[in-house]
C-alpha cells in the first residue's frame, strides 16, 4: 500500500513531461522551410503545466545523425520555431525528434518523433525555356 502511495506521490511531484510537434507540412523540398508548432503537456492529465521553458527539436537522417538542432523557448505559453533546409541536403527520409531537458532522464522511447520526406529541390524540376516568337 505504501509503495502505491509513494507512486502516485511522485507522480504529482515530479509529473512526466509530454512533448507533441505539429508542421505545417508531411513532405518538404530540399531549400524549403519546416514551420512548427511543440506543445508541452503533463503526460498523464494532458494540460498544459508549467514544466519546461524549452523544447529541442532534432532533424535526423537515416543514418540516425542529427542533421540539425534547435532550441525553442517558450512565449506566451507556446513553443513555436522554423527549421530552414538547406539546398544542399540529401533527399530521403527524415525524422524529427522533440524533447524537454527534463525528458532526458527517460529512455529515448518518451521523446516525441515524427517522419519527414525530403525530396530533391523543386528548382531541379524546373527547366527554363525561352522562346521568341515572331
Amino acid at each position: 500500500m505504501n509503495n502505491i502511495v509513494s507512486s502516485f506521490k511522485q507522480v504529482t511531484n515530479l509529473p512526466q513531461e509530454k512533448v507533441y510537434l505539429h508542421t505545417d507540412k508531411p513532405y518538404y523540398f530540399a531549400g524549403d522551410t519546416i514551420w512548427l508548432k511543440a506543445y508541452l503537456v503533463n503526460a498523464i492529465t494532458h494540460f498544459s503545466g508549467n514544466g519546461s521553458h524549452y523544447v529541442y527539436v532534432e532533424l535526423i537522417n537515416r543514418k540516425n545523425k542529427v542533421q540539425q538542432r534547435i532550441k525553442i523557448r517558450q512565449r506566451e505559453d507556446i513553443f513555436s520555431s522554423f527549421i530552414p533546409l538547406s539546398k544542399s541536403l540529401e533527399a530521403g527520409d527524415y525524422y524529427l525528434r522533440a524533447y524537454t531537458h527534463w525528458m532526458l532522464n527517460e529512455k529515448s522511447d518518451y521523446y516525441y518523433s515524427k517522419n519527414l520526406k525530403v525530396f530533391a529541390s523543386q528548382s531541379s524540376f524546373i527547366y527554363p525555356e525561352i522562346r521568341y516568337e515572331l
